[in-house]
Formats: structure tokens, C-alpha cells, sequence
């Protein structure tokens, strides 16, 4: 974006040259506009009721979910889980998976084990373009040489180092409990550095993890596209016309006007012997502000939800 500058706008002042180069905050407003994601149709997301109801469970639910790719680029995706309501007969189980991953298509999985009766799950998908230095994205699953009492720690290097230190963000992807004890388990980053950072999933009090998986997002920081942060969730309530208990945040973007929020589960924490049971959306209002809305239901006693999520903004 070059203007002219008339002389009559000016004073004293006879002769006022074409600027010939952008001004920071064209620089920056470009940074901001054209971001590396690339956006999907509202299919880019899987709810198991969109192709049964919840009370017919199964344990293999796919959809083939169709991209708005015009350039037809290699694409990444990062995947986290939205929602599930399940119960346990041997194991606790859900994973979210991609496969037969083309340029503007994919097969989106949410799977349960046997011995796990799925009743509904869901997961939110961010598509980025691949081979992207400024935004980069990975997964990690647990092994036993990663582990330290209930915690399983490893290192992950960026695939190319980030100018400044990036900001991260982490959501749970699958996770399998065995039989008896709670279902607590927290995928989370630290000891963040240009080339890399240690990604950590833990569990705690009695619970029994037999495996998890987390994905990742790293992104610059400069020019300042991205938002993102973590939001905990307690002491759901009742009273929001339905037979769900609810709680409720506003996350506010200042100037930022927001295109797109993608969030997902980062933390929970729920009571065995029910079965757990939580959903979360995501709602714009107005230009530069959402609202997150954190849900359970039913006789689960869930203790603690973390939701953390990336506003993609201009």
C-alpha cells in the first residue's frame, strides 16, 4: 500500500516524493493478513453424531472431510480432541487419527478399543501448509523409555529454528486408561528454546495411563497474527437451558479482529467409576472477542478441564 503525499497536505514543504518503500506498519498489517493456514470448510471437524446417535455406540467412526485448497499444497494436520462421552468396561480409550491425506481431502478417525463403549467423540483439525518455518507442527505419542513415574518427558527439535523464541501450544490428541483408578492427564510445553522444546504428558493420584498422545503447534510471535493461551474450567453449573452443566469464558482479542479459533483439550481430570463426559465450542462475539463453552453432563464427576486454543486474527 504506497500513496502519494499531495505538497498541499503538508506545510512547508515544496516538494513531497513518491514514497518508494512500505512503512512498518504496512509490513506488519501484510504479516498479519496473509498467515500460513490455510482455511478449511466447516467440515474440517468430525462429531460421531453427525453420522449416528449417541445412543447406537461404535467403536470405528470416520469422515472423509473436503478442503478448500485452490494451490493444491502440501498440507499438515494438527489434530485435537473436542469432545467424548465414554464409558469403561475393561479400558478407557479414544484416539484421533488422520489417513489417506490428500491436497483436499482426508480421512478423519475417532476410534475407541474394545472394552471402551464410545457413545460420541469429536475432534477439531487445523490445516497448515506444509514446510512452513514460522508455523510448525508434530506429534508425540508416550514409550516407556520417555517415562519417569507418571510422567513421560522428551525433547522435540524444530525441524528449522525459529528466529526468536516461538509460543507453543499443545492439545491431546488420544489416551488409553487402564482398568480401575481415576482419568487424569496433562499435555503441556516447557523449556521452550528457538530449536526446540520438551514436551511433557503426565498423570497423577491413582490413575492408570497406559499411553497418550499429544500434537503441537509452534509459531513466531513476529508479525503478530496468532493469540493463544489456556483456559481451566471448574464448578460447572446448571441453568443454561438444558440438562448440561456448563461453564463459561470470554477471551477478549483487544485489536485483533478474529478470523478463526481453534481450541482443544489440553488437561482433564475426572472420577472413576462413571463414565466421563465433556464437549466444548467456541463462539464469536462480536469482531475481537469469543466466548469458550466448557460442558459435561449426566453423573460424571469431572474435576478440572483445560482448554487451550490459537485465534488466528488480522
Amino acid at each position: 500500500m504506497i500513496y502519494p503525499i499531495f505538497p498541499g497536505w503538508a506545510e512547508n514543504i515544496k516538494h513531497i516524493d513518491w514514497p518508494n518503500e512500505l512503512s512498518e506498519p504496512d509490513k506488519m498489517l501484510i504479516g498479519r493478513i496473509y498467515r500460513p493456514i490455510m482455511p478449511t470448510t466447516l467440515s474440517g471437524r468430525f462429531r460421531t453424531q453427525e453420522s449416528r446417535e449417541w445412543y447406537k455406540p461404535a467403536g470405528k467412526n470416520v469422515k472423509n472431510v473436503l478442503l478448500q485448497n485452490p494451490f493444491e499444497k502440501h498440507l499438515e494436520l494438527t489434530i485435537g480432541i473436542t469432545h467424548f462421552d465414554l464409558a469403561r468396561d475393561q479400558n478407557m480409550h479414544l484416539k484421533a487419527y488422520a489417513d489417506a491425506i490428500e491436497p483436499t481431502s482426508f480421512n478423519l478417525h475417532i476410534d475407541s478399543m474394545d472394552g471402551t463403549t464410545q457413545y460420541s467423540a469429536a475432534a477439531d483439525v487445523m490445516v497448515t501448509e506444509r514446510y512452513n518455518p514460522t508455523l510448525q507442527t508434530g506429534s508425540y505419542t508416550t514409550s516407556q523409555e520417555h517415562k519417569s513415574g507418571n510422567m513421560y518427558s522428551t525433547r522435540i527439535n524444530f525441524a528449522t529454528p525459529f528466529k526468536k523464541q516461538p509460543r507453543l501450544v499443545v492439545w491431546l490428541q488420544a489416551f488409553e486408561f487402564g482398568p480401575d483408578g481415576d482419568y487424569n492427564l496433562f499435555a503441556y510445553a516447557k523449556d521452550i528454546k528457538t530449536t526446540g522444546f520438551c514436551l511433557r504428558i503426565e498423570t497423577w493420584d491413582n490413575a492408570k495411563l497406559k499411553s497418550a498422545q499429544a500434537s503441537w503447534i509452534a509459531y513466531e510471535e513476529d508479525p503478530p497474527g496468532f493469540h493463544s493461551s489456556r483456559v481451566t474450567f471448574y464448578n460447572f453449573e446448571q441453568g443454561h437451558g438444558d440438562d448440561k452443566r456448563h461453564r463459561i469464558e470470554n477471551e477478549e482479542l483487544g485489536e485483533w479482529q478474529l478470523r478463526t479459533v481453534y481450541a482443544a483439550i489440553s488437561k482433564f481430570s475426572f472420577a472413576s467409576p462413571r463414565n466421563i463426559r465433556f464437549s466444548l465450542e467456541t463462539r464469536h462475539k462480536g469482531n475481537s472477542a469469543f466466548e469458550i463453552d466448557a460442558k459435561t453432563w449426566a453423573d460424571s464427576v469431572c474435576r478440572e478441564i483445560e482448554v487451550s486454543y490459537l485465534a488466528d486474527c488480522i
